[in-house]
């Protein structure tokens, strides 16, 4: 009875089709993409039915609810995961790949990301179709087209508060003077009379604000001065600080044409700065002999070498006819002992040794021929010389 049993469970079990009995269940299709989360989402192509829209054409849907109860605002910094993808299911970022989570305040991202975070609570995971009028706007080098990003929010850091705005932001008051380019300013705090120059680097705190009382800048807030060469900012704070004496307060009222001049992503229109001079870094001052080496008072240095060496090219020029055979090319610091050693051109006109490892560097055909006699061991010429004081080893 056993063995029959046995025999029809081995008939079924081969007759079982193997596609069927190996499918995965949706849970099993579920966890396989959580434990994978760089794979494209199959939503990745379009935004699905459910998910909510923005007037701005931005659509996202939640993932994971949060467990916070504030939401970022657009200066806000936050710390997130995520991972981006474009309509192709190709992954082209990734904080989860590189093990750590991205930190960066909302308004220095993408327009997609400024607005869809804000909508957020601490824990809360959503999925955004973010269009390129939100993205990246086609720039090269970067991904086209519509974005899809997997993100969590993993925490808020609040913004400083701004500082409240001057009751005079708006336009500089009577008692305010004004320079010839239009450049109004006003002493808040004088300083002890020092004041930079144009190319001078200071130190300075700083706060800007736009007409209409907001502030868009503040070395205050951020805790740190800042500092910088008054020749690499904008023209009104080249002219302003130049106002200032160290340890002093101005406010000044710059005009557009002394600001950013309506520059895509600047503050417009004319902008007011109080600035605290803190310190002056001059900027060295060039050398006296900056055009042209000094005369008599460096008489061994590289630039009265290189006189000699141009006095010396200007006499060989203006006698063109005269050979200065005085001297072995590159060895002429021994001028008048090798003239002694040299013997009269017509007694000794011998071929020239070629390749000598020591003094053929340099020379010039004619002289090559005429002191073969004084390179070659096995003449006749080196043992006359031999018998002379050993005054130059060195040749």
């Amino acid at each position: 009875m056993s063995l029959t049993v046995l025999a029809l469970a081995l008939v079924a079990a081969c007759n079982r089709d193997p596609a069927v009995a190996d499918a995965p269940t949706p849970n099993a299709v579920s966890d396989a993409i959580a434990a994978d989360p760089l794979a494209a989402p199959s939503d990745v192509k379009a935004p699905p039915a459910d998910a909510q829209k923005s007037a701005s054409g931005l659509a996202w849907k939640v993932l994971t609810p949060g467990t916070g109860a504030t939401k970022p605002g657009a200066e806000d910094e936050v710390t997130v995961h995520y991972t981006g993808w474009t309509t192709d299911g190709k992954m082209f970022d990734s904080s989860m790949k590189r093990g750590e989570p991205a930190t960066f305040p909302l308004n220095g991202v993408i327009s997609g990301w400024t607005e869809g975070l804000q909508f957020m609570v601490e824990g809360e995971k959503r999925r955004f179709w973010i269009p390129v009028d939100l993205a990246y706007q086609g720039r090269p080098g970067k991904p086209a087209g519509m974005l899809v990003f997997d993100v969590e929010l993993i925490s808020i850091k609040a913004a400083p508060k701004p500082l409240p705005a001057p009751e005079d932001v708006a336009a500089a008051p009577g008692d305010a003077s004004v320079t010839k380019s239009g450049l109004a300013y006003k002493t808040l705090t004088p300083g002890d009379g020092a004041k930079p120059g144009p190319k001078d680097m200071v130190k300075v705190h700083y706060t800007g604000w736009t007409t209409d009382g907001k502030m868009f800048d503040s070395s205050v807030v951020r805790g740190e001065p800042a500092t910088f060469p008054l020749d690499k900012v904008i023209p009104g704070w080249t002219e302003g600080v130049q106002l200032i004496g160290l340890g002093g307060t101005t406010r000044i009222w710059v005009p557009e044409e002394l600001a950013y001049k309506g520059k895509p992503g600047r503050p417009k229109g004319m902008l007011v700065f109080d600035v605290q001079l803190l310190e002056i870094i001059a900027a060295p001052k060039p050398p006296k002999d900056l055009k042209a080496p000094p005369g008599q008072r460096r008489a061994h240095g590289l630039g009265h070498r290189v006189g000699r060496a141009q006095a010396r090219q200007r006499r060989r020029q203006a006698r063109p006819h005269e050979r200065r055979e005085g001297a072995l090319l590159g060895l002429d610091h021994r001028r008048r002992d090798v003239r002694l050693l040299r013997q009269p051109r017509s007694t000794h006109e011998v071929p020239a040794q070629q390749g000598h490892p020591r003094l053929d560097r340099g020379r010039s055909a004619h002289v090559c021929g005429r002191e073969a006699h004084l390179l070659d061991p096995r003449g006749a010429g080196l043992q006359r010389q031999a018998r002379r004081p050993p005054r130059h080893v060195d040749l």
